[in-house]
């Protein structure tokens, strides 16, 4: 019989599938990746190469679109999955 892992995150995820760039600092170029699923509390990336991935960076969702600060909560190979940190104004 198979067994269903029960679903722990506070946040639904849905499929994103869309490009986005990861800022680290101003020294780094930026990473190209891509966004397979999101939330509102963070997400899974996937990368185009290996990259030794920062504690905490910033996700660019667009052009000119919003900017989320992120942290690295595993990191699997080519896919990421971060936390969004709280937003201060």
């Amino acid at each position: 019989m198979a067994k269903f892992r029960t679903e722990k995150r506070k946040h639904k995820r849905q499929l994103y599938g869309r490009g986005a760039r990861i800022h680290i600092d101003e020294k780094t170029p930026q990473i190209t990746c891509v966004i397979h699923d999101i939330s509102e509390g963070g997400a899974a990336i996937g990368l185009k190469a290996q990259h030794d991935m920062p504690t905490t960076f910033s996700l660019l969702l667009g052009p000119k679109g919003p900017r989320r600060e992120c942290r690295v909560v595993r990191q699997d190979g080519l896919m990421v999955s971060v936390v969004f940190l709280p937003k201060f104004d």
